[in-house]
């Protein structure tokens, strides 16, 4: 641009070393509108390549606008400014960034300057090509871009057991037809077993690794595996053909241990208490009386127990079977099937320090990937990925099955309160109760999927609230210049990216709940005897309210709204 420039009733004028920009006022009959975003236009229409502060012409505009009439302005608003060159070195020092931005009027970056900056920072090790640097200098402004990386070391692999065992069959449920039948689940089936001599586990040998480099050049040394003995007890021995190999001993159940396998027959306790303390065992349990307070259990195959469970957590990769009760705050995970004789009954524990222990382990819940029943139900979450049977009632529980059918062996059976939730069909004699119990009845949506799409969704939601709150201090800072807030715009940068990393990962996700998410043809909810008011009908999307009591009746959907069915006189 020229040295000055003078237009309608303002002008520019360089210094006379070139090095700073000038805006000033001249006398003129003519009204002056002056606003950033036309200065600006004006000097790139003048090609002026000096740096243009915006806080420094925010401050002549705003000098301007407060100035008296005849009054005559001059002030600084630009100048050069060299480009820099910045090396960020990772807390790991495996890797190095480069960021560069452009100069105005100044000083450019050449190659020399980079490898300056590297060697000041001491990166030496895993440094790109000259060709590659190179290229990043022409393009003047760069961001966050890899510029050296080191070689992480690869640490030796501990020696291995690895099992020999054939994976466990999966035993398909039989139900019967019988509305008085139950499920026998003291019937194993087929339990895999071993023989003496049978080959149960190998060893692999332990490796050394290969030792790394960071980016500063400094030697990384691995670690290395560690060589552990393959152990025997009165239960197993080593072959003598192959010491890396383990033989059975006797005929029983085989426990994978840490570094060995046992056999053992099926573990039979008393009881689970503080005598015995919390129990995990590779096989299958049963328990002459009670699951004592407290307590956990864990069974890689089939629990029976004979007695109550009481405010404890149970998991099993098989069956479980309980004939008495399960009460108070208990959990229960299960792979297989569940049938608790008599019934459940929760509460939410008070405690005096609630903030350190999680809700989660406060809830009275049940979790079955194959079917569920029960005697009865109170203030329990019940979830199954197959279906769902009560046989007497339902009270203030989350129920969420393929099928819950309540009321097998009494025709005065009812869910009141809480939520009913089934894929397909819900089954009961009565719904709510006289003093209008707010309960809802929900089909022809897959709980699982349906909660799992609105989970995500609310992740994608307070992820947009994030990234808008980062959008705005970013553009804050970019308003206003300073070495610091130079950095934090950089930190704010990397943390933008990841929020919009996460919200496509979310994204992927809620497309693939939903695809998961199947029409279900034909859903129903099939009323026995009676609805009563407070009761709240869902058949897919479409919700129905009931104002008031209604007889033995079939919901059902039609043209996207909640239908009742009448039966035949």
């Amino acid at each position: 641009m020229e040295n000055v420039i003078i237009k309608n009733g303002f002008g520019f004028k360089l210094s006379d070393d070139k090095q700073k920009l000038f805006a000033f006022t001249v006398p003129t009959a003519n009204k002056i509108e002056l606003s950033s975003s036309s200065l600006k236009q004006d000097l790139i229409d003048e090609n002026c390549t000096l740096y243009i502060d915006d806080f420094l012409l925010s401050e002549f505009i705003s000098r301007f606008q407060a100035k008296k009439k005849g009054e005559q302005l001059e002030a600084e608003i630009g100048y050069v400014k060299d480009a820099t060159c910045e090396i960020l070195i990772h807390s790991d020092k495996m890797k190095a960034s480069l960021w560069l931005v452009p100069s105005f009027g100044g000083e450019k970056i050449t190659l020399q300057d980079i490898k300056y900056a590297l060697t000041k920072h001491g990166v030496t090790f895993g440094i790109v090509s000259d060709d590659v640097l190179t290229e990043l200098v022409n393009r003047e402004e760069v961001s966050n871009v890899t510029i050296a990386k080191g070689i992480p070391p690869i640490n030796g692999v501990d020696s291995q057991f690895i099992s020999l065992l054939p994976e466990k069959t999966e035993k398909a449920p039989v139900i019967s037809d019988d509305e008085n039948a139950i499920v026998d689940y003291r019937e194993l089936g087929d339990i895999f077993f071993v023989r003496d001599g049978d080959l149960l586990a190998e060893k692999i040998a332990a490796t050394k690794g290969t030792s790394g480099t960071n980016v500063l050049g400094e030697f990384l040394t691995q670690k290395e595996g560690v060589e552990k003995p393959l152990s025997s007890d009165d239960s197993t021995r080593l072959n003598p053909e192959n010491t890396n190999q383990l033989l059975s001993a006797i005929t029983g159940q085989p426990v994978i241990t840490e570094n060995s396998v046992h056999v053992n027959a099926v573990l039979s306790l008393n009881s689970i208490d503080l005598s015995t303390g919390n129990v995990r065992y590779g096989g299958s349990i049963e328990v002459e009386h009670n699951v004592e307070n407290g307590m956990t259990v864990f069974s890689s195959k089939d629990i029976v127990i004979n007695g109550d469970i009481i405010n404890s957590k149970i998991e099993c990769l098989g069956d479980l079977l309980v004939k008495g009760s399960v009460l108070g705050t208990s959990q229960l995970i299960v792979n297989g099937k569940v049938q608790i004789k008599k019934g459940v009954q929760g509460y939410k524990e008070k405690i005096e320090n609630a903030e350190s222990v999680s809700l989660e382990s406060l809830t009275p819940r049940i979790f079955a990937a194959n079917f569920i029943i029960l005697g009865f139900a109170e203030n329990f979450e019940v979830e199954s990925d197959n279906n769902i049977v009560i046989e007497q009632h339902a009270l203030n529980c989350k129920l969420m099955a393929e099928n819950i059918e309540v009321g097998a062996k009494s025709k005065k059976a009812s869910i009141a309160g809480g939520v009913a939730w089934a894929t397909n069909v819900v089954k009961v004699p009565v719904v709510g109760n006289s003093a209008s119990l707010p309960t809802k009845i929900c089909v022809g949506l897959n709980p699982q999927i349906q909660t799992a799409i609105e989970e995500t969704e609310e992740l994608l939601e307070q992820n947009k609230k994030k990234q808008k709150n980062v959008q705005n201090t970013l553009a804050y800072l970019n308003q206003n210049y300073t070495p610091e807030n130079e950095s934090n715009k950089m930190k704010l940068n990397f943390i933008l990216k990841e929020l919009e990393s996460q919200a496509n990962i979310h994204d992927l996700e809620l497309i693939d709940y939903k695809s998961q998410m199947k029409f279900i043809e034909n859903p129903k909810i099939i009323i026995g005897q009676r609805v009563n008011i407070g009761t709240t009908i869902q058949i897919r999307k479409a919700f129905l309210n009931i104002g008031k009591v209604i007889a033995k009746s079939t919901f059902i959907s039609d043209k996207g709204e909640v239908q009742l069915i009448k039966p035949k006189m």
